[in-house]
């Protein structure tokens, strides 16, 4: 990407840019803002409104493109794993989508699968006993009319 494109690098409170000097462009008069890019994707993730941190521009952008959705994790998860790179935590990153959908059977067969590769998996542990909770709930006044 270096070689075919030029970068333009917006500093951050906190980072130094140290890498890539003689090959980017630092935009070191541009002010300082507090929202990462970081900050953004996982606030599109959890569905939460990114009008404050974005222009309206680029906010329907995201949307139109639908960048960073739980839809479009499960996707890029899902081709890692095929690819063969299956890990216990891509296994729980995904449950965990799943989870977010309330998508159970899929996001259980996720967090069996990460506990498969690694027994020790607390995470997947833990959700997985949290869906068989919800699961299991019943309000039981609802049979004794």
């Amino acid at each position: 990407i270096l070689d075919e494109y030029k970068i333009y690098v917006y500093p951050r409170k906190g980072y130094e840019v140290t890498k890539f000097l003689d090959r980017i462009t630092l935009l070191e008069d541009a002010p300082y803002v507090d929202i990462s890019s970081t900050a953004i994707r996982e606030s599109v993730e959890r569905g939460e409104d990114i009008s404050s941190k974005v222009s309206p521009r680029v906010a329907d952008y995201i949307a139109k493109s639908r960048l960073w959705t739980l839809d479009s994790r499960i996707v890029r998860l899902t081709s890692l794993i095929d690819e063969g790179n299956a890990t216990a935590d891509l296994y729980v990153e995904r449950g965990k989508c799943y989870y977010r959908h309330n998508e159970w059977g899929k996001a259980i067969n996720d967090f069996n699968k990460a506990k498969q590769l690694n027994p020790d998996n607390v995470e997947a542990q833990q959700f997985h006993d949290v869906i068989y909770e919800i699961l299991s709930f019943r309000y039981k006044d609802i049979y004794n009319p």
